[in-house]
């Protein structure tokens, strides 16, 4: 497998998100599990219109959040203690 034309970018994710002027076809978070304003990183990924047209937002997360109800949610996978919701931007 081979990647092209991608950046990981190592910064503060909520400045980050409210600064950049770019879209992306794939963003993946990790944040920490104890991360208190966990909830936002989805909602800021499509206010701030992150993602291009079918493009996903992966996110780690614990099974005490539940991100059904959130814009551009599509399914999750399930691995024990850690969660993997998948959205994808329409």
């Amino acid at each position: 497998m081979a990647f092209e034309n991608f950046k990981v970018v190592k910064s503060d994710v909520f400045k980050f998100m409210d600064t950049t002027t770019e879209q992306y076809n794939f963003i993946f978070a990790g944040p920490p599990y104890a991360l208190t304003t966990i909830d936002d990183l989805p909602k800021k990924v499509f206010e701030n219109k992150l993602l291009l047209p079918k493009g996903w937002f992966v996110l780690e997360h614990t099974p005490r959040n539940n991100y059904k109800k959130f814009a551009g949610y599509k399914t999750e996978r399930n691995y024990g203690t850690t969660i993997f919701s998948i959205f994808i931007q329409d």
